[in-house]
């Protein structure tokens, strides 16, 4: 695993540092060309990736989620709804110059060509536009059609990484101790789970959730003396019934839509 870290972050370096000598455009920290506009999408990046971003202190485990394409999504900020890369100083991102930026993020708009295609907009005097400003233009296609071959083998690793994070197994990993914390909770506050970096965490209602009542319901008369909606615990019955079929629900479920970040009880169930 080490050595296939230290592949990625050679190859995410060589990638950027291809990228960043063949690409001429607008100054981007300046607030009066760029808006950041292009900074409110979640990324998708490897967990290797993540993890070297938090080993060097530039993100936080809080930063990511689960991923639907790759192993993790880097978050947008709830406060301004930017990438929590964003530095609002720097007018731009704080990856940049580490040159260990997501390789998707060089993309926009260039691609890997000042040819016509993947929705390119053109300005009149044959540079590429970006949302707000134009003038952009790959300088050095020799560079970037090396990048995109790099490009290619990321997605590859990427997907591999994604497949091995997916696994039954893992998701078994990470449903360990789950169980147990849900004695915290109320039943009527639990709507299902969130998949998180390396477990599973209680996802909680909007409002009064009644997915776990069905579970109450087959409790055998007489061995709980607590209604439903005054319950302040999740009790070992219940807790006993839901450990039962939770992983073989998210099993069941993924095998027909794919991995998420967070599961309700109603589409697991509904996919039974």
């Amino acid at each position: 695993m080490e050595q296939s870290k230290e592949h990625l972050l050679k190859l995410v370096n060589d990638y950027n540092n291809l990228m960043k000598d063949a690409i001429a455009g607008p100054n981007c920290i300046d607030p009066h060309i760029c808006h950041a506009d292009c900074c409110h999408i979640k990324i998708d990046i490897p967990k290797l990736l993540a993890e070297y971003y938090i080993e060097k202190g530039y993100a936080t485990k809080e930063d990511f989620s689960r991923g639907d394409l790759f192993s993790f999504n880097i978050n947008v900020s709830s406060s301004n709804s930017k990438c929590v890369f964003y530095n609002k100083d720097l007018n731009g991102c704080s990856l940049h110059k580490t040159m260990h930026k997501p390789p998707q993020c060089w993309i926009y708009p260039t691609g890997f060509t000042n040819e016509p295609g993947d929705e390119k907009i053109f300005a009149d005097d044959g540079s590429i536009r970006c949302k707000i400003a134009s003038g952009w233009k790959i300088v050095d296609e020799n560079k970037t059609q090396k990048a995109n071959i790099l490009f290619e083998e990321y997605v590859v690793f990427c997907e591999k990484e994604f497949t091995s994070e997916t696994t039954i197994e893992k998701f078994k990993e990470r449903l360990e101790g789950f169980f147990d914390t849900l004695k915290e909770f109320s039943p009527k506050s639990i709507a299902g789970v969130i998949d998180g970096w390396d477990h599973f965490t209680v996802l909680k209602s909007e409002g009064v959730s009644l997915k776990l009542k069905s579970l109450c319901d087959q409790v055998p008369e007489g061995t709980c003396d607590c209604e439903y909606m005054e319950c302040e615990h999740v009790c070992d019955k219940i807790i006993d019934l839901l450990s039962r079929d939770l992983l073989k629900d998210i099993s069941n479920f993924i095998k027909t839509k794919g991995p998420k970040f967070s599961y309700s009880f109603l589409e697991l169930w509904n996919s039974r």
